[in-house]
């Protein structure tokens, strides 16, 4: 019997490697909405990916989250669905779309921004445990088998947290072993790290207003930051003990903080953006004591769609509130000149909320996105320009930033929640 060829073998043990999971906000530790796909084909069948089931849920933004075999997420009853306002942790088949279990407790919406639908936030999964923030600033950890209470807190009484006027919205990161997030408490505690295990606090820092953008954590030399972008400025603080390394005021219509920052590390380079404001790039300091600003324009107006880095170029939604007839501009964006190369209208409507989510599969270097209307579009997207590859209507209208994990994407639209087959 003749050997396989080098090429075949490698080909097979391809097939035999299990494929990532996406077990937080944006995929993963980096939280860059970047993954990494073996295999796929960067197109779409004619009538779109194969849906694997569909499953009912109650409202909300809440993205989800798959591991080992499992989906997360989060959602919301009114009656006569729940005898009162509940807020849900499901938990899913992530073959079947069977409900494993779910917990709830009463939650009744408070926000004076409106968009009452429910939670927003991504759970996120590591170690057996689930751990979920709701909009009026509940945080549980969960046995990811069982379902079970191991801790939990209520921010707003625990720790006289302001909740936002939309909603908490930033995603609970984990950093070794501790939990951190955006609390938005009182007083020193904008910041709160818990044990991840117990929910004991290790510390608690910052007296700014609580945004809505979810926690980064960067390393331009020798230590790490701890990146929080709050509703009045943009502030690093060491990890280990959320002791304040520096900070840059920005003062944001509606306290809008919303996009995760971005982070490239080759360059140092952290960027935020916002609706109204546009974008701020800065060249951070390897020993932890600032920054310099390298450039602030509008070259890119982000809301709660986050670009995506691909080398040093900027790919993401325009959204920008004081050129609306821009909004819903998909822009490539030269990250270390700040220079805008080229804008594509034709992802998603042109207009005021225009949405969508952008995720770059690094695998076969597709751009998969998620526009506001409920379609998949794949296309390849680099300095010289853009080129869709496929579209397909996948969901209803939604704003929620889906989760691709095993060769599948996992979205949801207003009250209902689908797996589809991205493979040929």
């Amino acid at each position: 019997m003749r050997p396989l060829p080098f090429l075949l073998l490698l080909s097979l043990s391809l097939l035999r490697m299990p494929a990532a999971d996406w077990p937080e906000w944006r995929g993963g530790p980096a939280r860059d909405g970047v993954w990494n796909e073996p295999g796929l084909p960067g197109t779409l069948p004619p009538d779109g990916p194969k849906v694997l089931w569909k499953q009912s849920i109650g409202t909300g933004y809440s993205g989800p989250s798959v591991a080992n075999g499992r989906l997360y997420v989060m959602d919301r009853l009114e009656p006569p669905a729940a005898p009162e306002d509940t807020e849900r942790v499901l938990c899913l088949d992530a073959d079947t779309g069977e409900i494993l279990w779910t917990h709830d407790y009463p939650c009744a919406l408070d926000l004076p921004g409106g968009y009452e639908n429910g939670p927003r936030t991504t759970p996120t999964v590591r170690n057996g445990k689930v751990y979920t923030l709701g909009a009026m600033g509940h945080l549980h950890c969960l046995d990811a088998v069982t379902g079970a209470v191991l801790w939990m807190s209520d921010l707003r009484q625990d720790d006289n947290a302001r909740v936002p006027q939309w909603g908490a919205a930033n995603s609970p990161l984990l950093d070794g072993d501790q939990l951190i997030l955006q609390a938005g408490g009182s007083p020193d505690a904008t910041l709160i790290a818990f044990d991840h295990n117990t929910g004991a606090k290790r510390w608690h820092s910052l007296t700014n207003m609580p945004g809505y953008a979810s926690l980064l954590i960067v390393q331009p030399g020798e230590s790490r930051q701890l990146i929080a972008w709050t509703a009045d400025a943009l502030c690093s603080v060491d990890p280990a003990n959320g002791n304040l390394l520096w900070q840059h005021p920005r003062e944001l219509a509606w306290e809008q903080a919303v996009a995760t920052p971005v982070y490239h590390a080759p360059s140092r380079t952290l960027l935020i953006s916002s609706d109204r404001e546009g974008s701020l790039a800065l060249r951070l300091k390897p020993d932890r004591t600032g920054f310099d600003i390298l450039w602030e324009n509008f070259s890119l107006s982000s809301l709660h769609s986050v670009p995506v880095l691909k080398g040093a170029h900027l790919y993401g939604l325009n959204h920008n509130g004081r050129f609306k007839n821009e909004c819903g501009e998909f822009r490539c964006v030269d990250l270390l000149a700040g220079e805008k190369l080229w804008a594509e209208r034709t992802v998603t409507r042109m207009g005021g909320f225009a949405q969508a989510i952008v995720t770059l599969n690094r695998a076969n270097d597709v751009f998969y996105i998620t526009n506001e209307l409920g379609e998949l579009i794949l296309a390849r997207a680099d300095p010289d320009g853009y080129r869709e590859l496929a579209r397909a209507q996948l969901t209803g209208k939604t704003w929620t930033h889906p989760a691709y994990a095993n060769g599948r994407i996992y979205a949801r639209s207003e009250k209902t929640l689908l797996c589809a087959d991205l493979n040929p």
